[in-house]
This record gives C-alpha cells, structure tokens and sequence, in this order.
C-alpha cells in the first residue's frame, strides 16, 4: 500500500514539473490550438509577426488575435506537432494541420514546418512554410475547392463573395455538400 502511494505522489509531482515546464513554443501552439486569444495577447510580443512563407500571408499581432485565431476556431482548425526538426536557436515542427474544412472537402492534412522564435518569454515571429506535401495539396484543394463552389453556385444561386461572407456560413455548405457524397 505504501509503494502505492509512494508512486501516485511521484507520478503527481513529475506530472506537475513536466506541465510547469511547458516551453514557450509548446504554450503557443497549445493556446493557438484552444483559440485563448486573451492568453495569448500575452505571450505574444508586441512586435509579433506570423507569415506563412507559401501563401505571402502575413498577420501582425492584431490580426492575427482579431482574424486569425476565430477563423480559425470556425474551421476547428489546429496544429499537430509530428516532429521537432531543430531545438535552437529557434524551435522548428513538423507540424499538421487538420480542419474541418479540409475534412469536409475530403482533402488530405497538409504538413508545414513551422518556426516559432522566442525572445523574453515571448513569441516573436512564426514562420511557416511548405513541406514536399504542398504542390499536391495546394492542387487537390484547388480542384475540390471549386467543384464545392459550383455546387453552391448551382443549389443556391451563391457566387464566391456571398459564400465567403461568414465562415459560419460556408461551414454549413460545407457539411451540406460533404453529407451529398
């Protein structure tokens, strides 16, 4: 019984150590993936800058709290860490990056290797770019992309603009459109 006990309290304690250690890239991407923006106002400096090199995407601090995160919360977008690639002087994953929209269109999770920078505790600047998957992906979603707003083109009479007015809205021609097939 005390042997027991002795482990429960071991394993409660380096449970408690491992989660107090949580680096300041692991707390990013944990409340990117929980959409905190409130918590991660703070952890992001003021300076911060997000770009997604394949797009020529980039978002500030303020778009990214205001546009970034609630897009995608609407999309139940999130990163899943496959691998850490380098640990300094930066940390750098391989990252995937499920959605529902991807789901629904029934597109394959693209991976990105994403850089994170730290400075003072704070992120700095997040880089993510395009892995080998990438070329692949980028084709099918564009071909599924449009066969969706053909679909909704022709259903509902709804061109590019007014689909894309709420991703609330396009979620629930999504789910539509995925429960047709």
């Amino acid at each position: 019984m005390i042997r027991l006990s002795l482990l429960a309290c071991t394993t409660f304690f380096i449970g408690v150590s491992l989660s107090q250690e949580k680096s300041t890239e692991y707390k990013f991407l944990d409340l990117v993936n929980k959409y905190q923006t409130s918590d991660l106002q703070s952890l992001l400096s003021d300076d911060f800058v997000m770009e997604r090199t394949c797009l020529g995407y980039t978002n500030n601090k303020n778009s990214f709290i205001v546009e970034y995160i609630p897009s995608r919360k609407t999309l139940n977008a999130k990163f899943k860490v496959l691998k850490v690639l380098a640990d300094k002087p930066s940390k750098v994953f391989l990252v995937e990056e499920p959605s529902d929209y991807l789901k629904y269109l029934r597109v394959p999770y693209p991976t990105w290797k994403m850089t994170i920078v730290v400075s003072n505790n704070q992120v700095k600047n997040v880089v993510i770019d395009s892995t080998d998957s990438w070329p692949k992906h980028q084709t099918e979603l564009l071909k599924k992309g449009e066969d969706f707003e053909k679909w909704v083109e022709k259903k509902y009479h709804e061109n590019e603009a007014e689909l894309n007015k709420t991703y609330s809205h396009l979620m629930m021609r999504l789910k539509e459109y995925a429960r047709r097939n």
